[in-house]
């Protein structure tokens, strides 16, 4: 089931990144097809007259005679440092590039203009706007152009405050600039001989132009968003009902798996007594038939309680306990002698010690009964010694009763008693089919403690064996006073 819930989460979560990144990619071009539209209209109204400015020399009233001043009149000593001394031909096209720039930016009147555009129009008053040249080049003979400036050349003689990555600034403020704003790109000449040609740009937009847009995509990305928590929220729903159902086929399969694993004990005793019973030798011996009878008869009321009490286990995992004040000590004698019954034929010898002082214990005997098979069934099984020895044994003081079961058997490694108690956990000797199992014994023992509000403690020493102690509170036992041994309660061993 864990290999299946990982998958399933892992394929959700591939499937999740996936639709989150095709509706990142749609939102993505959403945003760049509405900001390519973005003041579209604006765009081309600025553009009709800022042309009409243009042609009037209204923008930069006197370019020609900044152009001939920068240009016109140093067309001889460039073109003689050009053809004679290139190292002098860059110092000098840079100083006349920054000083034409300068001169630009003083003569630039397109603040006026695009107040007059915007009144005109009826257009947005807070339209911001960028000029820059790309590059400017001088012709010493005809359509063979020399570059006087390019923005993707260094130009280190050239003012840091003009140059910008997109060219040299000569009017205006706007500093995101891209083709998305852009009005238009012109090469303007001088009609001269010694011709000069400049490319530059206008660039005009609105402030936040990118929460601008995002303010008219709010409508869209909500309803993306809506979707995947849609999608989140339907997948969480599926999943959560999906482990439910899980949940239940797991408490149906653990249902078979209990009544297979708590039946086998009350049925092997009820079958070793049924054999001694048929016996001829014991047919005139009144004490043990009665001795089988009383076995048999205890094993059919327990199979009986465990058809009635078993359900317990799949409709929830909190046991229904039905307490009552037992001996202690009597009831693990009669849980002894079955299970001597069980194990008659094998070389099992098994010791109990009634060491407490008091053995009044409120307790449910069905649960009582589970636990303490369980941890006797796992001391048999793990043991590969010549003769198994188990040793049960009680003691007391003034806060608890002690309850002890210690074997001869192959131990617990320290890894492993970190999950003993868990659901279908089993040892690695277990898991490699030496012994049979569904490891669900030692589960019921932890359940079996937990529901009494008692403890449990397991210590063990691999190759050596294992001693689990089961701690009941005194004050849960409502002991009266205590209770002497019973004679005959001396350490019993069966072979």
């Amino acid at each position: 089931m864990q290999y299946t819930i990982a998958a399933h989460k892992t394929t959700a979560i591939i499937g999740f990144l996936i639709l989150s990144a095709v509706q990142v990619f749609l939102m993505y071009n959403t945003y760049e097809l509405k900001g390519e539209k973005y003041i579209l209209s604006e765009r081309d109204q600025v553009h009709r007259s800022y042309m009409e400015y243009l042609s009037n020399d209204i923008v930069f009233p006197g370019a020609s005679k900044i152009m001939d001043r920068y240009v016109w009149d140093y067309r001889m000593q460039l073109e003689h440092l050009y053809h004679t001394n290139r190292p002098g031909f860059d110092s000098l096209r840079q100083r006349l590039c920054d000083g034409f720039f300068g001169a630009l930016r003083q003569a630039n009147n397109f603040d006026t203009v695009l107040a007059r555009i915007s009144k005109k129009e009826h257009l947005r008053d807070d339209l911001q706007y960028v000029l820059s040249i790309q590059s400017m080049a001088i012709a010493f003979e005809k359509n063979e152009y020399v570059s006087l400036f390019d923005n993707k050349e260094p130009n280190p003689l050239i003012s840091d405050t003009v140059l910008k990555p997109f060219g040299a600034v000569i009017g205006g403020g706007l500093t995101q600039v891209n083709n998305q704003n852009k009005i238009v790109t012109l090469m303007v000449s001088s009609p001269y001989q010694y011709n000069c040609r400049v490319f530059f740009t206008l660039n005009v937009d609105v402030p936040n132009r990118s929460m601008a847009i995002f303010k008219q995509m709010l409508l869209p990305l909500a309803l993306s968003l809506f979707s995947i928590l849609v999608m989140v929220v339907t997948f969480y729903i599926t999943y959560r009902n999906w482990i439910r159902q899980k949940k239940l086929s797991e408490m149906k399969t653990d249902f078979i798996n209990g009544i297979t694993h708590e039946f086998h004990t009350p049925i092997s005793a009820i079958i070793v007594a049924n054999k001694v019973l048929l016996k001829d030798e014991i047919s005139t011996d009144r004490e043990s038939i009665r001795s089988m009878a009383q076995v048999v008869g205890r094993q059919a009321e327990r199979l009986q309680h465990l058809i009635k009490r078993v359900l317990d286990i799949t409709t929830t995992n909190q046991l229904k306990l039905q307490k009552e004040r037992y001996s202690i000590h009597q009831v693990t004698d009669e849980i002894l002698l079955a299970y001597r019954l069980k194990y008659a034929a094998n070389n099992l010898l098994l010791h109990f010690h009634k060491d407490a002082k008091y053995d009044q214990v409120q307790l449910d005997q069905f649960w009582f009964t589970t636990l303490l098979l369980n941890i006797l069934d796992n001391a048999v099984k793990y043991n590969d010694k010549p003769v198994k020895e188990i040793t049960v044994s009680t003691s007391s003081d003034r806060r608890n009763i002690y309850l002890v079961v210690s074997d001869n058997g192959i131990g617990i490694s320290k890894e492993e008693l970190q999950h003993i108690f868990e659901k279908f956990y089993r040892h690695k000797r277990h898991q490699t089919g030496d012994v049979k199992g569904l490891g669900l014994g030692l589960f019921y023992v932890h359940q079996a403690v937990s529901a009494h509000n008692w403890k449990i403690q397991v210590d063990s020493v691999p190759g050596e064996g294992t001693r689990f102690t089961v701690i009941i509170p005194a004050q849960l036992s409502r002991v009266a006073e205590p209770v002497m041994p019973a004679a005959g309660s001396q350490p019993m061993s069966a072979m």
